[in-house]
């Protein structure tokens, strides 16, 4: 999951993102990303909180959003199908045996 924003972000902004395990996507030292999983006896759940178009943070907080990073603004819209899409690619190759 966290693999497939990464990408994401790659693709659409030209930066290098990192992974933080398990679950934060850094820009430099600043997190981007948080992505929370629960599983049940019948479900999984995903959370993800991706810090699109925020332009200021509190000074304690080691936050970044895309917009400041990059320096415009993004449609949210436009990057919820980018990552379902990119989550339904992943679940297809992993029901594949593919990963």
């Amino acid at each position: 999951m966290a693999e497939t924003i990464v990408g994401i972000i790659r693709d659409e902004c030209a930066l290098d993102p990192g992974i933080k395990l398990p679950n934060d996507i850094l820009i430099g030292a600043k997190k981007v990303c948080g992505i929370l999983t629960e599983k049940t006896k019948d479900a999984l759940i995903i959370g993800v909180g991706l810090n699109l178009n925020i332009k200021k943070f509190p000074a304690d907080l080691n936050a970044a959003s895309l917009a400041l990073e990059c320096g415009r603004t993004f449609d949210g819209k436009y990057f919820f199908n980018k990552i379902i899409e990119g989550f339904r690619i992943a679940y297809s190759k992993f029901l594949f045996n593919k990963v």
